[in-house]
């Protein structure tokens, strides 16, 4: 699988979003997925997911192993709730 996949799956939002849940088990919605980003940087800009009651709105990162989160230094940016 590539992530270029996963991107056009997220982007048109083409995967079953009813019961999304954290690994916490705390609820997930996505409202809007942001916006396709193609250059270097987040894959999408300005998505806005709510967990429980909190909206948080900023960019979206996908990778096909989680251990690129730490690996392109993500745990570096902020969120902003809104």
């Amino acid at each position: 699988m590539k992530e270029d996949f996963l991107h056009y799956i997220w982007n048109f939002k083409l995967f079953n979003s009813n019961n999304l849940k954290t690994e916490h088990h705390e609820e997930v919605q996505v409202i809007k997925s942001g916006q396709h980003n193609t250059d270097a940087g987040p894959d999408f800009f300005n998505a806005q997911i709510k967990i429980n009651e909190t909206v948080w709105v900023g960019n979206v990162e996908i990778h096909l192993k989680s251990s690129d989160w730490n690996k392109h230094k993500h745990q570096m940016t902020h969120l902003t709730t809104m």
